[in-house]
């Protein structure tokens, strides 16, 4: 009995050969534009996530002293 990987590693073989990735200027091209806008993506977006993180963390701790300072009194 014939593995189902067997034909699916034929077919990235027989893909890899026919369209070479490093040898296709489109695809260099493509991934010298994409790279930068990823990483870029994802930088904007974990600079975000930390902002609201932090802010979340700062309001938890000010309703914190506040209901300490209410309850002190």
């Amino acid at each position: 009995m014939k593995s189902p990987y067997l034909n699916i590693r034929r077919l990235i073989i027989y893909l890899i050969e026919k369209f070479p990735p490093f040898k296709n200027p489109f695809l260099i091209l493509v991934s010298i534009i994409i790279t930068p806008i990823l990483l870029a993506i994802v930088l904007i977006l974990g600079w975000m996530s930390f902002k609201k993180v932090k802010e979340i963390a700062t309001e938890g701790f000010n309703q914190q002293q506040l209901v300490l300072a209410q309850h002190g009194k």
